[in-house]
């Protein structure tokens, strides 16, 4: 039996399980160049010099910094910003004046200030004069409060070094980067092309080749651009298989209800749809009955039946033996009874 997945829409169509699609509303995030909203902020550390305290990777001045006790790495530095907050970039610096070094590093995440996730994994930043000894590390939006910098190697110094270390949040926008823009699929059925999940109208959807999974759909941007959320819809109001017009086959294939089709009555046991009741199946018909003692009234007067036939056609047998006559019996006679002398002899 055929089985069709109906309303495979991905915004606008998607399979919840099985289909991906790409479509806006997308968040685009544009904190470069926004406010450090760092500044200020507490700061820790995993241990300080004695003259070089966590406290100046917020204070906002370049030229001075916080560098870890010791040879012994990795270290970390983090921030407090008070409250979670969606964040996608940090921005690390040294003192202008210092010499080129690259530094291994990794950015991490926390809510609680316990548990910590990975926001970016750990890579070599060189710090240069001639880029101000900046660096820029972006990240997919996150929701936090804890931003911590987690340094492994430093080429310039035996200890983990850094001047401030500024935080930008996510800056949420309404724009639909996928909007008119074209998109592509692995399949479609009839008219749910792919571009219907693009045009903004929620009614029109994509819809892939039926019984063919996985399947997929893609919008082309037409540049690189930092996205951080996809949003997936369907037609509103969709809550289960739904009659298409365009294909008057379903019906059959899953037993939907048509409007235009009235309901027959509810047949009886034994009844067929169309025409009468089903004729009755005798496996064995009845026989004709003779009349009781018909023929057995001749067989017991003795009579020879020869040739007689029921009325339904039938032989009643063989004919019945002819009554022979015994033998007259002798009269019994009594011992010492009167009758004929046994014979004699002589001496």
């Amino acid at each position: 039996m055929t089985t069709r997945i109906w309303r495979s829409r991905c915004l606008s169509a998607a399979i919840t399980t099985s289909l991906l699609a790409l479509g806006g509303p997308l968040v685009a995030a544009h904190a470069a160049g926004g406010p450090n909203i760092a500044l200020g902020d507490t700061a820790s550390a995993s241990s300080s010099h004695t003259e070089y305290g966590a406290a100046h990777v917020t204070d906002g001045n370049q030229g001075t910094y916080w560098q870890s006790a010791g040879p012994n790495l990795p270290q970390w530095v983090q921030a407090d910003l008070g409250t979670t907050t969606r964040v996608d970039e940090v921005v690390l610096k040294l003192p202008a004046g210092w010499d080129s070094r690259t530094q291994t590093l990794s950015v991490q995440g926390s809510t609680d200030g316990t548990s910590f996730t990975t926001l970016k994994s750990s890579a070599g930043y060189t710090f240069t004069p001639g880029t101000g000894n900046t660096v820029t590390v972006s990240f997919p939006a996150t929701r936090t409060r804890f931003v911590r910098v987690d340094i492994t190697a430093n080429t310039g110094w035996q200890a983990a070094q850094l001047s401030e270390l500024e935080v930008h949040s996510a800056d949420e926008s309404s724009a639909d980067l996928a909007a008119d823009r074209p998109l592509t699929a692995s399949s479609h059925t009839q008219v749910h092309t792919a571009g219907n999940a693009g045009d903004g109208n929620r009614a029109t959807y994509w819809e892939s080749a039926n019984n063919a999974l996985p399947q997929w759909i893609q919008v082309d941007l037409g540049a690189s651009r930092a996205v951080n959320r996809v949003v997936l819809k369907l037609p509103a109001g969709l809550g289960g298989p739904q009659p298409d017009p365009e294909d008057p086959g379903q019906h059959q294939r899953h037993g939907l209800h048509r409007p235009d089709v009235l309901p027959g009555p509810r047949l009886q046991r034994g009844e067929r749809q169309h025409g009468g009741p089903r004729p009755r199946r005798d496996h064995h018909p009845a026989r004709p009955r003779t009349r009781h003692g018909e023929h057995g009234a001749a067989r017991r007067a003795g009579l020879r039946v020869r040739g007689v036939r029921t009325p339904d056609g039938r032989h009643p047998g063989p004919p019945p033996r002819p009554r022979t006559s015994r033998s007259p019996s002798r009269p019994p006679t009594r011992c010492g009874s009167p009758g004929t002398p046994p014979p004699t002899t002589s001496a």
